[in-house]
C-alpha cells in the first residue's frame, strides 16, 4: 500500500506539473495570437496607407512625372515646386512600401510565433490527459489495494470477535468448573456436620 500511494503522490505530482505547464503554453498561445492580431492590423493599415497614395496619384492625374513637370511648369519657382512635391510623394511612396514590407515580415513571424505556441499548446494539453490517466489509474489501483485490505481487516476482526467470544465461553466455563469443585470440596468438608445437624 506505501508503494502504491508512492505511486500514486508521483503520479499526481507529474499531472501538476503538467497543468502548470498547460496553463503557460496557453498563456504563451494567447499572447501570440494577440501578437498576430496585431502585427496583421499593422499590415493592414500599412496596406491602407499604399491605397490612399495610389487614390491621391490617380486623382493628380498620370502626367505628373519629372518630365512632365520640366515641360510644363510655367518657370523655375514652379518647376521646384513640382519636384519638391514629386520627392515629397515618391518618400511617402517608399516609406509607405517600406513599412508594409516591415509590417508583413512582423506578422509573419507573429504568425510563425502563434502557430508555434499552438503547437505547444496541444502538446502540453495531451501530456496533461496523458499524465491525468496515468495520475487516475494508479489512484485506482491504490484504492483497490485498500479495499482488499479493508476486507482482509474485516475479515480478521470477525475472527477476533468470535474468538473472543468463545474465549469469553472457554472461561466462563472454566470458572464454573472452578466453583463446582470448590463446591464438592465444601461438601466434603462438611460431611461430619450433617452427622450433627441433618437439616
Amino acid at each position: 500500500l506505501r508503494q502504491l500511494t508512492a505511486i500514486a503522490n508521483s503520479a499526481r505530482a507529474k499531472y501538476e506539473a503538467a497543468k502548470k505547464e498547460l496553463a503557460k503554453a496557453t498563456a504563451e498561445a494567447k499572447s501570440a495570437a494577440d501578437a498576430y492580431v496585431a502585427a496583421v492590423s499593422q499590415v493592414k493599415e500599412a496596406h491602407d496607407a499604399i491605397g490612399r497614395l495610389a487614390a491621391s496619384a490617380y486623382i493628380m492625374g498620370g502626367g505628373f512625372t519629372n518630365l512632365d513637370s520640366l515641360l510644363h511648369s510655367d518657370g523655375p519657382q514652379d518647376l521646384m515646386d513640382r519636384l519638391s512635391t514629386l520627392d515629397s510623394l515618391g518618400n511617402q511612396n517608399t516609406e509607405a512600401l517600406f513599412r508594409f514590407k516591415v509590417a508583413e515580415q512582423v506578422a509573419k513571424a507573429a504568425k510563425k510565433a502563434a502557430d508555434d505556441a499552438k503547437i505547444a499548446q496541444q502538446i502540453a494539453t495531451e501530456k496533461v490527459a496523458k499524465a491525468k490517466a496515468i495520475a487516475d489509474q494508479a489512484r485506482a489501483e491504490q484504492q483497490k489495494e485498500v479495499d482488499r485490505l479493508q476486507k482482509i481487516q474485516d475479515q480478521i476482526l470477525k475472527e477476533l470477535t468470535a474468538a473472543r467470544s468463545v474465549r469469553i465461553t472457554l472461561e466462563q466455563q472454566r470458572q464454573l468448573a472452578l466453583l463446582e469443585e470448590a463446591n464438592a470440596n465444601i461438601a466434603d468438608n462438611t460431611a461430619v456436620y450433617t452427622q450433627i445437624w441433618p437439616d
